[in-house]
């Protein structure tokens, strides 16, 4: 959707433009994906008026939904957003009845998740160092696709990545040094050859850390993004990725399979922790992550791989480090039991 047909809605109808600065308060992304889809809804419709929006009934979304071959997932958030718009409406004392609906079981897959040997099997066969990057970044700290695709350069600092996540929710990861040496290398060869490239040609770097190619005089590129990399490229490069793995489901990969499998890796890698696990993948609750890796079933073998593989420390240094945390336990143990047994011997004297 194209934001001069969001500006057109807002002057046809300019309480949907009150509507979404209600939201933006809370989120920015938030009120554009509610202006991009209300705005959709409107367009398909051909609906020129509040009048005819707020008297609207629900069976001529289904008919759209049927022309355009829309899920029950989709049909369910633009019923869903145009509920929140109308009873917002009323809210703000607005002559509209408050709309409810009741929303369609959705019969879609839950996000396929590639085995353990298959992770290993994608990683590996990738050539491109940006690919390769993201891909270990999602592995390594769980954030959503959209969070990878924002970071910026200076998002970085040394072994530490800032990132923001759903909900503006800012969390700060630690990086191996692995992962860290892959980014400064993709940052000092492949980005900026292409933002050179891109720069030449009139473009502008707006920072972000993963960029898409770009041909020299290509008048399709949007340069007031900065070369940002878009979900469509993203998409089609993971499946491709995975079908050179050889992965029989290779079609149903996605970004956020590679969240999926971080979060399962990271429960069996620390003792089926769930908390851990859910501080790790930022939900709001243990009974969503859970859910998120219990519904899962993959073998105890595959679990001793990753418990194996996953939970060992990294690097020597690591190594080291959780050696010393156990010398120091256990000589706090040895000094509390000489305390006990010097009070013994005293009483007894």
């Amino acid at each position: 959707m194209e934001r001069a047909k969001i500006r057109e809605m807002f002057t046809a109808i300019p309480q949907t433009e009150k509507y979404l600065e209600n939201y933006k308060a809370n989120s920015p992304k938030t009120a554009e994906a509610y202006a991009t889809n209300l705005a959709t809804l409107i367009d398909g419709l051909n609906i020129t008026t509040f009048e005819e929006l707020k008297n609207i009934e629900v069976g001529r979304i289904y008919d759209l939904a049927a022309e355009r071959g829309w899920s029950k997932q989709t049909i369910n958030q633009y019923v869903a957003n145009l509920q929140r718009f109308i009873n917002f409406c009323a809210d703000e004392g607005m002559n509209v009845k408050k709309l409810r609906y009741k929303k369609l079981k959705s019969q879609t897959e839950p996000t396929y998740v590639f085995s353990f040997a298959e992770e290993k099997a994608i990683l590996e066969s990738i050539t491109s160092k940006r690919l390769r990057c993201m891909l270990e970044l999602f592995l390594a700290i769980g954030s959503r696709k959209s969070a990878v695709q924002n970071i910026k350069l200076t998002d970085i600092c040394g072994n530490e990545l800032t990132i923001t996540d759903k909900g503006d929710k800012t969390t700060t990861k630690k990086l191996s040094p692995e992962l860290v040496a892959m980014l400064t290398d993709y940052i000092n060869t492949d980005r900026r050859e292409t933002m050179e490239r891109f720069k030449a040609a009139g473009g502008e770097d707006k920072g972000y850390l993963f960029v898409a190619n770009f041909v020299n005089g290509n008048p399709r590129q949007d340069y007031s993004k900065g070369l940002r990399m878009n979900d469509t490229a993203l998409n089609e490069q993971v499946k491709n990725a995975a079908r050179k793995a050889g992965v029989r489901n290779w079609q149903k990969v996605v970004p956020h399979s590679f969240r999926k499998r971080f979060g399962i890796d990271t429960y069996y890698s620390n003792g089926c922790d769930i908390v851990q696990t859910q501080k790790a993948m930022n939900h709001a609750s243990a009974n969503q992550t859970a859910y998120y890796v219990g519904k899962y079933d993959i073998s105890d073998e595959e679990k001793e791989q990753i418990a194996a593989e996953k939970g060992k420390p990294d690097t020597q240094a690591e190594q080291i480090k959780e050696l010393l945390a156990k010398i120091e336990t256990l000589t706090a143990t040895v000094a509390r039991q000489a305390e006990v047994i010097n009070n013994l011997i005293s009483a007894a004297n």
